[in-house]
């Protein structure tokens, strides 16, 4: 085997770019050439790092062109991370990781035994969804375990923080269901993902077998990139309240220019979190009483950004279009900006 050296590792690598340098991200490349560097005992030359991360970036571009098809439930193989992906690339890896870490600490009875799919039709698809959740996210285990079914869910009472009442029938039953899910939350916080949560499955295989499937499932946060921002230059907002329930009444709009408003709605918009990028959106409740949602539109320069109120019930994934075309990102509403955007239009 011949001795790889530096140089010719820059050479390679290089050359190796120069075939994919169209299908690259430039900024992606310099973060990943970034966060690879400290890890190494003995760093690449800068170029070397670059390329390596140029050439990754390319490789993920090509297996998003080329991929065809559609699963709703992708298996539990560790997805790779798509650049195409509407959710930030560095809260879908870190939502990623998360996930991969919490499949690992879900407790299993002693003695199971780790199967490569599920032991039984019933256990081939995810039984329970809660919360926000991105399909492609999903990890997935599945397990023989030498127990009845009935002393499965005795174990996982002892041994988990899953309200274990879900696997009877209901009131008054002695004995859970021959198949049945439980399911808790890790409480685990990030401004990243959402709390993830886990999913544990079961099914009766025989008087003294049980399989069992655990699923972590939870959703990464869409990043605030560069194009859902607004710059310091804006000149007008247009606003638009409008009563979501309530009394019916009519919207009010008006167009704000002045600067000490301007200022303070756009350093509102621009702390906005990114909303949960998810496949399968939780239920949007009405509100009580009388509530306002509010749309947007930010002018500058040779540019015009438009922000809908969001979700009718609860304006919740509030939808961006530049300049006319739509941006896959979504944001999060916060009463921060609502309450600028009611100072700017005054009493109405």
């Amino acid at each position: 085997m011949s001795h790889w050296t530096d140089e010719r590792v820059v050479a390679r690598l290089t050359e190796t770019f120069a075939r994919h340098e169209h299908e690259a991200d430039p900024e992606v490349a310099r973060r990943i050439a970034l966060a690879t560097q400290p890890a190494r005992r003995r760093p690449w030359p800068p170029v070397a790092a670059a390329a390596a991360a140029m050439v990754l970036v390319a490789g993920l571009a090509t297996y998003a062109v080329h991929a065809t098809g559609s699963n709703p439930e992708p298996s539990n193989r560790p997805p790779t991370v798509d650049r195409t992906s509407t959710a930030n690339a560095t809260n879908r890896d870190r939502a990623l990781a998360e996930a991969v870490r919490v499949l690992e600490t879900i407790p299993v009875p002693p003695g199971s035994t780790k199967v490569d799919s599920a032991p039984t039709r019933s256990l081939s698809h995810l039984r329970v969804i809660d919360g926000y959740v991105d399909l492609s996210l999903k990890q997935t285990n599945w397990w023989e375990v030498p127990l009845s079914y009935g002393d499965l869910v005795t174990w996982y009472d002892t041994h988990s923080p899953a309200n274990t009442d879900s696997a009877f029938m209901g009131p008054g039953s002695t004995s859970p269901e021959p198949v049945g899910d439980l399911m808790w939350e890790t409480h685990e916080t990030s401004e990243a993902y959402s709390s993830p949560a886990v999913v544990v499955s079961y099914a009766r295989l025989d008087d003294d077998t049980t399989a069992i499937r655990t699923d972590v499932t939870l959703a990464a946060r869409y990043d605030r990139t560069a194009e859902t921002l607004v710059p310091s230059t804006v000149t007008s907002v247009d606003i638009t309240k409008s009563a979501i329930d309530g009394p019916s009444r009519a919207p009010v709009t008006a167009t704000v220019t002045d600067p000490k408003l301007l200022a303070r709605i756009t350093s509102a918009f621009n702390d906005l979190n990114g909303a949960m990028a998810h496949t399968s959106p939780p239920a949007c409740g009405s509100p009580s009483g009388l509530v306002f949602v509010y749309a947007v539109t930010f002018h500058w320069p040779r540019h015009t950004l438009e922000v809908d109120p969001g979700a009718a019930l609860c304006g919740i994934g509030r939808g961006l279009s530049l300049d006319g075309s739509a941006l896959p990102e979504s944001l999060e509403n916060d009463d921060t900006l609502d309450a600028a955007l009611q100072a700017a239009l005054g009493p109405s």
